[in-house]
């Protein structure tokens, strides 16, 4: 299991792939983690591509503080990372929470993109999406996490991918809701608010 610490904090990481050989990125969505790239990665090493795969502080297997996270730390801990494991520039993919990561990445570290993929993601919140955060995190802490994971389903996969897997959804579901922990999610949204 690799290990980077990044302000006290032990953040998770895989590197698949040959060394200097061209790296993507792939950066969580709020309630995902590194396996859910799993696919992704077995595509692209197989292409000649190496894969850098992590958690987020506040998910899957980084630490997971309860409070006080600001946002700016993840493009800074993500810059780091590459420094660390001597990778000059990327190709930055991700997700909803993982796409502001790897926008902001971009935007504070162009020097180390080589591309940008954001997906389903935003750039800035204006009222409407802030009224659709709030909804969200006040859904999450009432009903609980399991909810939020519940409610993206729809979002995160196609319906014939729902169709087909129709079985695995509760599992995914299970999965996500016993590798992440509530205040570190309720944490990394609250992070988006500074």
């Amino acid at each position: 299991m690799a290990i980077f610490s990044y302000q006290e904090n032990a953040i998770y990481y895989e590197l698949h792939g040959k060394a200097n050989q061209t790296c993507i990125v792939f950066i969580n969505g709020l309630t995902q983690r590194t396996q859910h790239w799993k696919a992704y990665q077995e595509f692209f090493t197989k292409k000649g591509y190496q894969v850098l795969l992590f958690d987020l502080m506040g998910q899957g297997q980084s630490n997971k503080p309860a409070l006080f996270m600001n946002f700016e730390d993840n493009p800074r801990m993500l810059s780091k990372l590459l420094s660390h494991l001597n990778i000059e520039k990327v190709f930055v993919v991700g997700i909803s929470f993982g796409g502001v990561v790897a926008l902001q990445f971009a935007i504070k570290y162009p020097q180390q993109i080589l591309g940008l993929m954001p997906m389903s993601t935003f750039s800035e919140m204006d009222e409407q999406l802030q009224a659709i955060g709030q909804n969200l995190y006040e859904g999450m802490v009432s009903v609980g996490f399991e909810y939020l994971v519940k409610l993206f389903v729809p979002y995160n996969f196609s319906s014939t991918w729902i169709q087909n897997n129709k079985e695995r959804v509760p599992l995914s579901v299970r999965e996500s809701f016993s590798y992440n922990d509530l205040y570190a999610i309720q944490n990394m949204m609250e992070s988006l608010d500074q």
